[in-house]
């Protein structure tokens, strides 16, 4: 499976002054070259294979720098487990929060048949696959917590000594520095279901310093904008979305597997163009089994606009996520899908569809492209800074939906939503 190591994406920034670059002062690890803003083994990216901005057609691969039909067993092993060490050595310190790592390492053979360049095989799609949690990944049929599980311990087949204990993810002879609660490894100073102390369960879902806290509301935001092309008030209300929460990094998980590097690059610019002096780091899945891991030390969910997918693979992402996806947003977390006319599918929002969160029964691309304001929702707060009116640039995508949560419409139809998820 080619896996992209996609690292200035990985985490893009933990700035402090808008206008400093993502990557300043941070120079990209051996066998990587700097594309853009981003960090690229050129000899296995489908988005730029070989060279910068040369990107292969659907169902190729990369390998070797050349696009071709032919798989590589050794990427299959080899690409995700070395991502993260190579990240972290090209990163200023403390640019990405320890307890925001996810090695990884947890793609293997096994998720091989369940997902492939960003989708998911024949048999998966037509089998439905059953969600796994948050913090959970798919192995086979089964799913597992690769921090805690020693059967599955950091990965889908690393299997502990019975001597062992998984800790964090490691095969290790005792708990330490982690607490041994009924014979699993937990973190007392965030786990939800052992908080402060083992057998304490926060209700709210939510383990901050040993201490439970009270829910947030969730928001759950379409747009229909892929930021190829994009104005400031575009900007304005991406970055105002995905960094909803507050947090300071904000954490964000991304998507990006069949968007275009157009799109990839104008909605990174216009995140960084519109945060003002809010920071965040942003990690991209390798693949679609890793995301339920990933969310459970997230603050943000992006999905960029999928105009490469088909149906088929974006309701079986929908299905794959939808347990994730649910308690992700019943723990106050963000969930941001962009959207755009697409000549394979129709519409990145059926992800959310398949998940039960949102309903458009098409997507169509806007001739008008004046956007205004929602009458009565001008202080929502993914309007913060942005016009009443302003101009929505090419691939703008309308609803047909009965959905009552738009926050921006056009003379067609509406084309942003804000949902608020109240524990």
């Amino acid at each position: 499976m080619n896996l992209p190591a996609r690292a200035a994406l990985f985490a893009l920034s933990t700035l402090l002054v808008p206008a400093c670059s993502a990557v300043v002062g941070a120079e990209c690890a051996d066998g990587y070259t700097r594309c853009n803003r981003m960090c690229i083994d050129l000899t296995s990216d489908v988005y730029n294979c070989g060279a910068c901005a040369s990107p292969c057609s659907r169902g190729l691969v990369c390998l070797a720098g050349v696009c071709t039909t032919t798989r590589d067993a050794s990427i299959d092993a080899g690409d995700a487990s070395i991502v993260d060490a190579r990240i972290d050595a090209e990163l200023p310190d403390g640019s990405v929060p320890d307890a925001a790592i996810v090695d990884a390492g947890v793609v293997d053979a096994d998720l091989d048949s369940a997902v492939d360049d960003g989708g998911l095989d024949d048999a998966d799609v037509d089998g439905g696959i059953t969600g796994c949690a948050l913090g959970e990944l798919l192995c086979g049929a089964t799913c597992a917590n690769p921090s805690r599980d020693p059967n599955h311990c950091g990965d889908c087949t690393t299997t502990c000594l019975a001597t062992e204990v998984c800790a964090g993810g490691v095969c290790e002879p005792t708990c330490a520095p982690l607490t041994d609660c009924a014979g699993v490894c937990v973190d007392l100073t965030m786990n939800p279901d052992n908080c402060g102390s083992c057998g304490t369960d926060c209700g709210s879902g939510i383990c901050v310093a040993s201490a439970c806290e009270s829910a947030l509301a969730g928001h759950l935001v379409v747009i229909g904008h892929d930021f190829e092309v994009r104005r400031s008030a575009m900007s304005q209300l991406l970055a105002n979305a995905v960094l909803l929460t507050g947090a300071s990094p904000v954490r964000i998980v991304a998507w990006d597997a069949a968007t275009t590097p157009a799109s990839v690059t104008g909605t990174s610019d216009g995140i960084d163009d519109g945060r003002g002096a809010r920071t965040y780091t942003l990690r991209v899945a390798a693949t679609a089994a890793q995301v339920p891991v990933l969310l459970a030390t997230a603050d943000s969910f992006l999905v960029f606009a999928q105009r490469g997918a088909t149906d088929a693979e974006l309701m079986a992402l929908g299905t794959m996520w939808r347990t994730a996806l649910g308690q992700f947003l019943a723990r106050g977390g963000v969930v941001v899908v962009l959207d755009a006319p697409s000549l394979t599918n129709g519409g990145t929002h059926q992800i959310l569809r398949a998940a039960g969160l949102f309903t458009a029964t098409a997507t169509s691309e806007l001739v008008t492209p004046r956007l205004d304001t929602v009458p009565g929702r001008a202080g929502d707060p993914v309007l913060v800074g942005v016009p009443l009116s302003y101009r929505g640039e090419q691939h703008t995508v309308f609803y047909s939906t009965l959905d009552p949560d738009a926050i921006v419409r056009s003379a067609s139809g509406p084309v942003v939503f804000d949902r608020t998820i109240t524990p």
